[in-house]
Parts: structure tokens; C-alpha cells; sequence
């Protein structure tokens, strides 16, 4: 977990009946591979990661590895 997903998650009472939404993106070409994954909470707060994977995956590859991170 980021850093900045902890300090927002130390510093706010959660509520087990509100939604958070979840997006995620992968992507691949041939200068490397990477995923992205953007929490929203249900007060419209932004928590977003981005990583390289560190190796060559295909584009859908990326992208389980997106919502595996997520």
C-alpha cells in the first residue's frame, strides 16, 4: 500500500456501507510494461499508483497485473 493510502486511511473513519471505486489500466510496448490503479473514495478522494513491471508482458498481461495490484 502506498504511503499516501495509509495516511489517508490513518486519518478518516471508514464505513463499511460506503463504495470506493476502483479503476485500473495496464499497457506494453516495446519500451517496457507497466500499470496503473486509481482508488476514489466515497468522498471523492484520489489515491493513485502507477508501477513498471519489470518485464516484457503483453498488453493484456499488464493489465491482470493492474487489477492484481489493485
Amino acid at each position: 500500500m502506498s504511503e499516501q493510502a495509509k495516511e489517508w486511511l490513518d486519518g478518516n473513519d471508514l464505513k463499511t456501507d460506503e463504495q470506493w471505486r476502483l479503476y485500473v489500466d495496464g499497457a506494453s510496448n516495446a519500451k517496457g510494461s507497466g500499470a496503473g490503479v486509481v482508488f476514489v473514495t466515497p468522498e471523492g478522494a484520489v489515491i493513485e499508483r502507477v508501477m513498471s513491471l519489470g518485464y516484457n508482458a503483453s498488453n493484456n498481461e499488464a493489465e491482470y497485473e493492474a487489477l492484481l495490484s489493485g
